[in-house]
């Protein structure tokens, strides 16, 4: 849907019961709310766990939703004393899925490494039992960077990630007080645009505290 078939979307929704007793939204407001909408759909989709759903690798489904926003990169690393790093994209929003090409002597393989926190780095590095190898670099992400902790024995010699990109925020600029150009969502499904519109119509209705939110927030879980 373009965006002003959005817009008008959202307004039928707050309008269903023909009272007509809400705030006329402008533009820049349901902009906003349906983008704040948009943005929380997509961290839900993408990790969905604390809804005791699948996790989004593991689920074809949410991968099919969410494929106008997944995006490959590769990159070399650079390296510090036992550290290699790499700069994530700029529209970098969550991982999705990791590989890394390590050389030891004169082997090199293709691994996929083993993710860590930053307040676990210290405890792992610690451990007698375990030190990252060849095979398992241990990896973190920290700011805009991947960085990968090895025992000094082998190199990280670059990267390829799949990851979640952040989204371009609609906007019916057309409409605006100052009128701007119009900005569609990368989604296309009109499916997932509906679930974005149901969450945005929720959003709205709670901040004007308006005694049709719970039940619209029913009908949202029936159906997703």
């Amino acid at each position: 849907m373009s965006p002003l078939e959005i817009h008008i979307a959202i307004r039928n929704e707050l309008d269903k019961t023909q009272d007509f007793q809400y705030p006329d939204f402008q533009p820049e407001q349901i902009d906003y709310w349906a983008n704040k909408a948009y943005e929380l759909w997509i961290d839900d989709t993408a990790y969905p766990m604390t809804q005791g759903k699948l996790p989004f690798e593991y689920n074809q489904k949410r991968i099919d939703e969410l494929r106008e926003l997944v995006k490959p990169y590769r990159s070399n690393t650079t390296q510090n004393l036992t550290e290699f790093v790499i700069e994530l994209p700029n529209d970098y929003r969550h991982l999705v899925r990791h590989e890394c090409i390590t050389t030891k002597g004169n082997t090199s393989k293709t691994v996929s490494g083993v993710i860590t926190k930053q307040d676990y780095i210290n405890l792992q590095k610690k451990d007698p039992f375990w030190k990252p190898i060849a095979s398992e670099p241990l990896y973190y992400i920290m700011g805009n960077e991947l960085i990968y902790e090895t025992d000094g024995s082998f190199t990280v010699d670059n990267t390829t990630l799949i990851y979640i990109k952040n989204p371009i925020h609609m906007r019916l600029g057309s409409e605006y007080t100052n009128p701007t150009t119009d900005i569609a969502w990368e989604i296309t499904s009109e499916y997932v645009q509906y679930q974005i519109i149901n969450r945005c119509v929720q959003m709205m209705l709670e901040n004007i505290e308006s005694p049709r939110y719970q039940t619209n927030l029913n009908e949202y879980n029936k159906t997703n």
